[in-house]
Parts: C-alpha cells; structure tokens; sequence
C-alpha cells in the first residue's frame, strides 16, 4: 500500500532531483522510494577474514622471491 509523504528541502535541491529525475525517466518519488529501501535495509556484517578470503589472489610465480622484491624496490626508490 502507498502512503503519502510530506517532505520540505532547499528549493535548490528540488530543482537538481528533478532535472535527475527526468534524465533517469525516473518519478522523484521513485528515487526517495529506493533511497530508503536501502538505507532501511539490514545491514549484514561481514568479518574481516571473510573480506580478505574473498578478494581475488594475485597471480605471483611460485619462484618470486617477495621479500628480496620489496627490498629492491625501496633501495631503487630511495637510491640505497
């Protein structure tokens, strides 16, 4: 069921949400809908490990060597 909404903004702020509006063929009402659609929704908190378990592996050789890299690296960037 829909309900009405009163709202009062900046009238600058109307004038830019309708121009959006209109470039999105989009109902203001449609935007504010969606809008808080999102920021009602459960937020799910993820773990950091599940974070850094889910990022793409980089593609290194097995016979880099990282540490050796890294420490060339510095000397060439700060002329050791």
């Amino acid at each position: 069921m829909k309900a009405k909404l009163n709202l009062t903004i900046e009238q600058e702020i109307l004038d830019q949400m309708k121009q959006f509006a209109a470039r999105q063929k989009r109902s203001i009402s449609e935007i504010v809908e969606d809008y808080f659609r999102v920021i009602a929704a459960p937020k799910k908190k993820e773990s950091f490990v599940e974070l850094v378990r889910s990022l793409e592996k980089p593609d290194i050789p097995d016979d880099l060597d990282l540490k050796k890299e890294y420490y060339e690296a510095k000397g060439r960037k700060y002329g050791l």
